[in-house]
């Protein structure tokens, strides 16, 4: 989103780095053993045994984006590009306003995954994403979010769930199949692309 001053200049760089497709998991996971879940306090009512692999869940909720709330979060976050926080100049750039800072997207996303993951307690690790397109004030955020790897961890009490978070603006998240066009493109409306991995207790734990 921070554009070149000169397009023709090359940066002589030609390697491509490799990464692990996901975050190894540990051997121990130190967080405290997790003795009850109430589900009548979190409102869900579903475990680590109740997903599987290739389940997609739909999230019904959208949340619209107002110019004070994302201006608040940069500045709380003390992130200082300009592009996010300075009106006068973006009012002279092609998208003729501010772009709303990616992490308020992802917050956003995760927010509204709460509906269908109410009892996953923990991120363990994000393991890649992608900022697909811009997003700015008055956009209303939808997102659904797929089941990629259910993962039974050695602990009794907790399993992990590989998880990818897909994020709408100005649709609602059931209206894609896939967030990408036949070329391999995001398409317009979609804002983010995040792959991450969460904590969720199981079954055996609930009240």
């Amino acid at each position: 989103m921070v554009h070149k001053k000169d397009k023709e200049s090359l940066s002589g760089i030609k390697e491509i780095p490799t990464f692990a497709e996901s975050t190894p998991i540990l051997g121990e996971i130190n967080i405290p053993k997790v003795q009850t879940v109430d589900t009548d306090a979190t409102g869900g009512k579903y475990f680590f045994e109740d997903y599987e692999k290739g389940e997609r869940l739909n999230h019904p909720e959208g949340i619209t984006i107002d110019n004070s709330d994302h201006t608040l979060a940069t500045k709380l976050y003390q992130n200082n590009a300009k592009v996010h926080f300075n009106d006068h100049m973006m009012k002279s750039t092609p998208m003729g306003e501010r772009l709303m800072y990616g992490g308020i997207v992802i917050s956003m996303a995760r927010a509204i995954s709460f509906n269908g993951l109410q009892n996953a307690q923990w991120m363990y690790a994000i393991n890649s994403g992608a900022h697909a397109n811009p997003t700015y004030a008055g956009d209303t955020i939808y997102a659904y979010t797929e089941v990629l790897e259910t993962i039974d961890h050695k602990r009794e009490d907790i399993g992990l769930l590989r998880l990818r978070t897909i994020a709408v603006k100005n649709q609602k998240s059931d209206e894609i199949s896939n967030p990408k066009d036949e070329d391999g493109k995001y398409l317009k409306n979609v804002v983010l692309d995040l792959d991450y991995t969460v904590v969720i207790p199981k079954r055996k734990t609930a009240k």
